[in-house]
């Protein structure tokens, strides 16, 4: 599936594909730092 994208990305100019790179992890960090702090709490509860 990643392989599809990429391969569809690169079709587009590089200022574009760097764009939905950078958008990409953009997202993918915040979903990342969200599910951390969820969980972080959830271990906070349990150890205290």
């Amino acid at each position: 599936m990643l392989k599809q994208m990429i391969t569809k990305l690169e079709k587009f100019p590089p200022i574009i594909r760097a764009l939905s790179i950078f958008i990409g992890f953009g997202l993918l960090s915040l979903l990342a730092f969200k599910i951390g702090e969820f969980v972080g709490r959830l271990i906070y509860d349990i150890l205290h």
